[in-house]
């Protein structure tokens, strides 16, 4: 999908059409992990090792919770 962030066609496992989810995000975290257990045994920095956060959790939920203000209004909600 040519028209995705660079970023995300790098997280991307198995292309337009296919069912993503769980498949695409297990995944990725298994290989961000296993870079950083890598460079870890190897006494390199992890600083260019990225793996999601409490915060970034919190915020996924916080995305949800507005996706369903948002359904249950039939409006688009204020996501800030």
């Amino acid at each position: 999908m040519p028209y995705l962030d660079p970023q995300a066609r790098m997280e991307d496992r198995i292309g337009a059409g296919h069912a993503e989810g769980l498949f695409e995000s297990w995944s990725n975290l298994y290989s961000r992990f296993a870079q950083a257990i890598e460079k870890a045994s190897l006494g390199e920095g992890l600083e260019n090792v990225w793996y999601p956060s409490v915060e970034h959790g919190a915020e996924g939920i916080r995305w949800i919770e507005n996706c369903l203000k948002s359904a249950a209004n039939s409006v688009w909600i204020d996501y800030n």
